[in-house]
Order: structure tokens, then sequence, then C-alpha cells
């Protein structure tokens, strides 16, 4: 394309004369050369917005999953608790009873198993905390142990004559389900 020297329209290569002014087009006219577009050097910014945009994407996801773990209630029978959605807790199968019969412990077999895979009820602060754990926490009722590797909690809950025991290793989890506990009496 070549631009007009007098009037800066843009004309054909083959043009002798400015189709808008009549100007002869000579060696003084300007030549305008299409630029070679580099895509990544042209999209530089495009592309930096673009990368931003999934990582915080991906980083709002995996919050989603990973600190909102979704919760669900499940019936115990003496007690209803919101779990994590499709968890199943069922009896592990220990045969053992407290002085007023009141006992049962549960495992979950199903998705979260890892975050939150045993539940306990008695009757009977009967319960002993193993030695390799500590107390980080007291909120209300709840009482909060982490054993010493890190990696596992032991969120306790006394409800009146009852205690439940929930361990695993998400203890926003259990805390949040220790707290849904509904006894029914």
């Amino acid at each position: 394309m070549l631009i007009c020297s007098k009037c800066r329209k843009l004309n054909t290569d083959e043009a002798k004369f400015c189709r808008k002014c009549g100007a002869p087009l000579n060696d003084k006219t300007q030549v305008l050369q299409k630029p070679k577009r580099n895509f990544v050097r042209d999209n530089k910014k495009l592309i930096k917005i673009s990368a931003i945009v999934c990582i915080v994407v991906v980083i709002l996801v995996a919050y989603a999953f990973v600190f909102n773990t979704p919760l669900q209630s499940q019936n115990f029978g003496k007690f209803s608790i919101s779990v994590p959605y499709g968890s199943n807790f069922v009896d592990d199968g220990v045969p053992y009873m407290d002085e007023n019969g009141e006992f049962a412990s549960y495992k979950n077999i199903g998705l979260y198993s890892k975050e939150f895979y045993f539940i306990e009820f008695t009757s009977v602060s009967s319960f002993d905390i193993p030695s390799n754990f500590n107390l980080v926490g007291k909120e209300g009722s709840l009482n909060v142990y982490q054993n010493v590797n890190r990696d596992v909690y032991l969120v306790i809950r006394d409800e009146g004559d009852y205690e439940f025991v929930l361990m695993g290793n998400n203890q926003n989890v259990l805390k949040q389900s220790a707290n849904s506990i509904e006894f029914h009496r």
C-alpha cells in the first residue's frame, strides 16, 4: 500500500495518482508495509492475564474442595451428625460395652475417609487420650487434640452424659461435624 505524501490517503501499490487528491505518487511517496505479526509478542499482556485468571480459578476450585468440604447429615439412631458428602460410616465391629451399655464406634469406608475416619459414642467418658496427642484447643464443649506428627486430630465433644470422639486429619471438618451433632433422646 502507498500513502499519499499530500493527503495521507492509502492507495494500491499499482496507483500512479492518489485516488483522493489526485497528487502523483512517486519516490517520495511512503510505502506502508504490513508488519509481520508475532502472536506471542503482540499478545503478551493477554497471555499473562489469561494465565493469571486460570491460576485464580484453579485456586478457587481447590479451596472449595479442600477447605469447604461439603457436609451431609447421617443418622446413627441415637444421634445425627453432619459428615463429609459421600462418607459411609459403618459399625466397626468392635465388641465392647461400657458400664451403662451404651457404646458405639463407626469407621468411614466412603469418601473423605482420611479427613474424617472414626466416630466413637459412649455414655461414659471412657476414651483415653493417647500419649502422643496434645491438647491444641478448646471451643465450648469441644476439646481438640493433635498428634505429635501433626497429621491426625481428635475432636471430643461432651454432650450431657455422653461423649463423642471424632478422628481424622482435617481439623475444620471434624469441628464442624462435632458442632452439628444432634442427640436423639
